[in-house]
Parts: C-alpha cells; sequence; structure tokens
C-alpha cells in the first residue's frame, strides 16, 4: 500500500470536487437506522430523516418496519 494523504487532506478534496453536500445523505441514514430505544424515538428520528426524502408510501412502511426491534 502507498502512503495516503491524511483523512482530513483527502475530505477536504472530496469536498472541493464534490460540494459539502454530498456527506449528507438522509436516505443511506434512513436505511440504516434501527430502533436502540422506545419506539417513539425511534419515530422521531425516523420522520426526521423521512422530511428529507421523498419515498413511496409502500416503502416507507417497508423501511419503518425494518428498523424496528425484532420482539415487536
Amino acid at each position: 500500500m502507498g502512503n495516503w494523504p491524511p483523512w482530513e487532506e483527502q475530505r477536504s478534496a472530496i469536498t472541493m470536487r464534490f460540494g459539502a453536500k454530498s456527506f449528507d445523505d438522509p436516505l443511506a441514514e434512513l436505511m440504516k437506522l434501527r430502533q436502540v430505544g422506545i419506539v417513539e424515538q425511534y419515530q422521531e428520528s425516523f420522520d426526521y430523516l423521512l422530511n428529507r426524502v421523498d419515498l413511496p408510501p409502500p416503502h416507507t412502511l417497508s423501511y419503518f418496519l425494518s428498523g424496528l426491534n425484532e420482539e415487536i
């Protein structure tokens, strides 16, 4: 492996090339969101991210259910 520049230098170069918004991906965050506390906390986080993307209702339901604890 070669010598890579420090992460901050790489990040700066990526930001210059693609813009600061390239690190903001609410759909990816929504897909990875999992319930770790109470359902209300999960729902608040889910709704926050959902308001930043455009998903059809069946996909919204599927994403929501897939992030819930299996016990529910």
